[in-house]
């Protein structure tokens, strides 16, 4: 019962503070980085509860249909977060700034501000990387590794044989409480799900940077303006660096790394390839 109401009690909060905001813009107008952190910490929370209720566990919104803790719906989970908490403190700022129109003019919109090219593409390249994963993935599940390989990773991973699943190649497992945040850092197929993959550290660490940086020049806005007409620039290096990190990041994973000859555990060289 609690699952069922936990996300609906989250949305008319979200609602009800941004009324109360506004109501108490006094006190709040000295604060506003603070509303951004408001408004960011109840998004996650909203996404936990909802993944809470589909699959008992927070994190269950940026786990996939293998049951891992995916990358790529991290960073979109990411990007979300900054950009709505963005959008909806920028609008609180512009309502609590408006002032009564005259008669005969037209009042201004607290949403009446611009969303930059830059941050569009963002969004579009982090939501492209989510959708191109899976399609990249059912490329390699017509074929099957060799068995040795499946025993190999569950040694390597530490966990039952029963509870490691292969999608052809590629690594899944049989429940969703055994998806761990590590997953997020190894590889996809069943021959790398126990080693790292250093293209998804890669990415992890410039979305964090990108994610960070932007947050920063959010509150820098905040503080600086008491009506804001644009949300911050993204420049060309940024979207340039984005798209170079998704890119290579999807590059490495239709790379096939399973090998569907037997294991020769006596000849290193018939053994699966490492990074």
């Amino acid at each position: 019962m609690m699952k069922k109401w936990l996300g609906l009690f989250l949305v008319f909060l979200l609602v009800g503070l941004n009324v109360w905001i506004v109501w108490h813009w006094k006190f709040w107008g000295n604060h506003r980085p603070g509303i951004w952190v408001i408004m960011a910490s109840l998004l996650v929370m909203l996404m936990a509860s909802v993944g809470y209720g589909i699959a008992n566990r927070p994190a269950g919104i940026i786990m996939d249909s293998r049951n891992k803790i995916s990358l790529s719906r991290f960073q979109m989970a990411g990007w979300t977060v900054v950009v709505l908490a963005s959008i909806l403190t920028i609008a609180i700022t512009n309502t609590a700034a408006m002032t009564p129109c005259q008669s005969g003019a037209v009042c201004p919109s607290p949403l009446d501000f611009t969303i930059p090219d830059g941050l569009l593409a963002a969004m579009g390249i982090s939501s492209a990387s989510m959708i191109a994963s899976p399609f990249i993935l059912n490329t390699k599940t017509t074929t099957d590794p060799h068995p040795d390989q499946v025993s190999q990773t569950a040694d390597k991973l530490n966990i039952p044989q029963d509870s490691l699943i292969n999608q052809g190649m590629v690594f899944a497992r049989s429940n969703a409480m055994d998806a761990s945040w590590l997953d997020m850092f190894r590889g996809d197929d069943v021959a790398t799900a126990w080693s790292v993959d250093l293209s998804k550290i890669q990415q992890f660490l410039i979305t964090l940077v990108l994610l960070g940086s932007y947050s920063v020049s959010v509150m820098r806005l905040l503080v600086s303006s008491d009506h804001i007409p644009s949300m911050p620039v993204l420049s060309e290096g940024f979207i340039w660096l984005m798209s170079i990190s998704h890119g290579s990041y999807l590059a490495f994973k239709s790379l096939p790394q399973s090998n569907t000859s037997p294991v020769n555990k006596q000849n290193p060289t018939t053994s699966p390839p490492v990074d």
